[in-house]
């Protein structure tokens, strides 16, 4: 009862702190800590969501940094240097990369510490309060591996809330950008040209771009996937994670 207490006490005051935001539109940018890692921002939406069907103009305005106009700023220079690097052999595949390497950094290491904390909570903790509910060990040992496991498991909800919550915002501003980049491009077509690259450059905006929001969800798998594989002690197949990111190169 006294640590639901708290955390009812914490919300409230996360809570508070969102309400007094000078710009409501935007909950997520004065959000503190603990309301972005439990999603405590979005309650409100989700109690009109509750409560009655929601409306457009319920749904918040995008942050600044979601937004193509600066969402493209940072592609659109890493674009130019990749072509001035390589000319004609330039990749955009390498400049998107270039553009999302510091924030998926931050994914990959939120992923990591989600790993390791069901590795820790799985393997060790919870077999060890197994096997002493078996032999009927000492209590205080029955309460420091509880309060070990329940720690554990907090910590494996902060680091996913926090990978997930990371890798769709980096998703959405690399979609924002590369739409924003491509439809520069079209405009500067003219003529036949225009017409010609008409349907490739709705598939780009539509489907392909997309593709780039799928990849930043996705893409520390590949990375990461020989973890839970040693954690479960069975071998995974071997094209189980490549697959994963087959269909999402851009």
């Amino acid at each position: 009862m006294p640590l639901f207490s708290a955390l009812g006490c914490a919300r409230a005051l996360v809570l508070c702190r969102t309400a007094r935001s000078p710009d409501p539109s935007e909950p997520l940018s004065s959000a503190g800590l603990l309301s972005q890692t439990f999603f405590i921002w979005a309650s409100g939406l989700i109690a009109k969501g509750v409560a009655r069907p929601l409306q457009q103009s319920d749904v918040w305005q995008l942050r600044a940094s979601e937004r193509s106009a600066e969402a493209c700023v940072a592609l659109r220079g890493a674009w130019a240097a990749e072509v001035h690097a390589r000319g004609a052999a330039a990749s955009f595949y390498y400049a998107v990369w270039r553009t999302i390497l510091p924030d998926m950094a931050w994914v990959f290491a939120w992923k990591m510490g989600y790993l390791f904390f069901a590795l820790l909570s799985n393997c060790y903790l919870l077999k060890a309060l197994v096997e002493w509910f078996g032999r009927g060990g000492d209590v205080s040992e029955g309460l420091l591996l509880a309060l070990g496991f329940l720690l554990a498991e907090t910590a494996r909800s902060v680091c996913v809330n926090r990978h997930w919550l990371l890798a769709v915002l980096v998703g959405v501003r690399l979609r924002s950008a590369a739409r924003a980049l491509l439809f520069e491009k079209a405009l500067r077509l003219r003529g036949g040209a225009a017409a010609a690259s008409a349907g490739k450059l709705v598939q780009l905006v539509t489907g392909d771009s997309s593709r780039l929001l799928e990849m930043c969800n996705y893409a520390e798998f590949l990375a990461v996937r020989a973890t839970p594989c040693a954690q479960g002690g069975a071998p995974a197949p071997p094209t189980h994670a490549p697959s994963i990111l087959a269909c999402n190169p851009p």
